[in-house]
């Protein structure tokens, strides 16, 4: 009779679950993971914890499956428990978090990936260079791909942790600006003068070059010029677009644009004493100031400027009877 009782208990062993007899509190708690039951799986976790709260394998492995169910602060104690408790998990707790850190950033959530690499740092500090050649690595690739806000999202946080990194960011920014075409070009730009000003004239001076392109639509053009007017002076802007007219005021400097032979300009100045003027320059240096009266030009003065282009010269001009100098330098 007790044998019969025996193959019985056997027989339905054989028939119940694993789990029954031989799964703790953890694996249980993973398999109702597997089918969704979180809530399920985060008490059992507990459970664990509690029945053995100075084992450091248990906080470690079900500081695991917090993180696996997105109980992050759970996550968190655990594994700071299981450090304390067993100094050997604290370097694969560091990588636990550098390999948390970079999923996190990767969806989006910066944030949380800040956090994740600040534990890295906390429980392997060695490896702290590793995060950040890769994020730096990583902002690169996107940039090679030219997904630039993109890359944003990894150099931003790289400068959060070491500001050392901007010049390269800007320097890797500007090549890939350099090489493109708009819009990428000043998107790359901006990204590039927002680590570090070492690029900035030479962004200016690109982007006004590209807005003196007629290939490129007008109101690209002109988003070109207002972008490179952001890095240049108000000074090195008239280089790129002189004027249509020059402001007359005493004894300022003005550029005369350089003339080959036969040519001819005319510059038109708006002066201060109400009498409109144009500067009529030809290429054998003689050059007149005109007034506009309607459509009639009356001559005020003429005399012939020096051989050497880029000394100085003075004229005078009579506006409204007022005696006006100014002088002005060729190029």
């Amino acid at each position: 009779m007790t044998r019969f009782i025996v193959v019985i208990v056997c027989a339905i062993a054989l028939f119940l679950p694993q789990t029954t007899f031989a799964k703790s509190k953890i694996e249980q708690a993973k398999d109702y993971v597997t089918i969704g039951e979180k809530s399920s799986a985060y008490q059992l976790l507990r459970e664990a914890i509690l029945e053995d709260p100075m084992d450091g394998d248990t906080h470690y492995d079900a500081g695991l499956v917090f993180a696996e169910i997105g109980y992050i602060g759970d996550f968190d104690k655990a594994m700071g428990n299981a450090c304390k408790l067993k100094s050997s998990y604290c370097p694969k707790i560091g990588d636990v978090y550098f390999s948390q850190g970079f999923s996190r950033l990767a969806q989006g959530s910066t944030g949380a990936a800040k956090s994740a690499f600040e534990n890295v740092f906390q429980y392997q500090p060695a490896k702290k260079t590793q995060v950040l050649n890769r994020l730096f690595e990583i902002g690169k690739r996107h940039l090679s791909f030219n997904k630039i806000q993109k890359a944003n999202v990894y150099f931003s946080l790289l400068t959060q942790f070491d500001n050392s990194y901007r010049s390269q960011i800007a320097a890797s920014s500007f090549e890939i600006g350099k090489n493109a075409s708009p819009p990428l070009t000043y998107e790359a730009y901006a990204l590039a003068n927002s680590y570090s000003s070492q690029f900035k004239k030479q962004s200016g001076d690109d982007l006004a070059s590209l807005a003196k392109n007629d290939s490129f639509s007008e109101d690209m053009r002109a988003k070109l010029k207002r972008e490179a007017g952001k890095y240049l002076t108000d000074a090195q802007m008239a280089e790129h677009f002189p004027p249509d007219f020059i402001e007359l005021a005493p004894d300022e400097d003005y550029s005369f644009p350089n003339l080959n032979k036969g040519e001819e300009t005319n510059i038109w100045i708006r002066s201060p004493y109400g009498v409109n003027t144009i500067l009529s320059i030809t290429s054998n240096n003689f050059y007149k100031i005109k007034t506009r009266d309607g459509k009639k030009f009356n001559t005020l003065k003429g005399e012939k400027m020096p051989d050497n282009k880029y000394r100085d010269f003075k004229f005078i001009a009579l506006a409204d009877n007022l005696k006006l100098t100014a002088r002005f330098k060729r190029k």
